[in-house]
């Protein structure tokens, strides 16, 4: 099983995580990890996305600012 990670820094951090394992479940029970790291990616005002292509496997999109934006 392959697993690919791709860094890149633009107008902000983008991480993408890809895998070619089974894939999520169609029932999705949401744990601490995944919840607490959606969480911290709002936080810093990121996106957080988390699906399973239909070809299976596993991708994590995370998009983050370079600096926090003042609200």
């Amino acid at each position: 099983k392959h697993r690919k990670i791709h860094l890149a820094v633009h107008a902000g951090l983008h991480i993408e995580i890809r895998d070619q394992g089974v894939g999520l479940p169609t029932k999705l029970q949401r744990g601490v990890g995944l919840e607490s790291m959606r969480q911290r990616v709002e936080e810093l005002d990121g996106s957080f996305h988390i699906f399973s292509p239909q070809n299976g496997g596993t991708n994590l999109i995370v998009e983050l600012p370079l600096t926090k934006s003042e609200a």
